[in-house]
């Protein structure tokens, strides 16, 4: 039997285990990998027409969450989003 990974080894999760992580749902996540602010890898698949498996880093995960956290005030909480959609393209 294969021992236990230990979790300060893991370096990227999949999509479920990231939407438990930083408690969104997967259509939300999802919709931050299509815009670009959250980035992501695909592993490629084991048959020739999959289109993989996609990971995400642990890292850009605490990125997101620190750009986007909220700062509490003894009076209530004030919203800081510093994550902000990419730039339009312009031609």
């Amino acid at each position: 039997m294969p021992e236990q990974v230990s979790p300060e080894t893991i370096l990227a999760v999949n999509i479920p285990e990231a939407c438990r992580r930083i408690s969104v749902g997967e259509t939300l996540l999802r919709e931050m990998m299509a815009d670009g602010r959250l980035p992501f890898s695909r592993l490629p698949g084991s048959k020739p027409d999959s289109r993989g498996r996609i990971v995400i880093r642990l890292t850009d995960l605490e990125k997101l969450l620190i750009a986007t956290r909220a700062n509490v005030s003894g009076d209530g909480a004030t919203f800081r989003v510093a994550a902000l959609r990419p730039a339009a393209v312009q031609s």
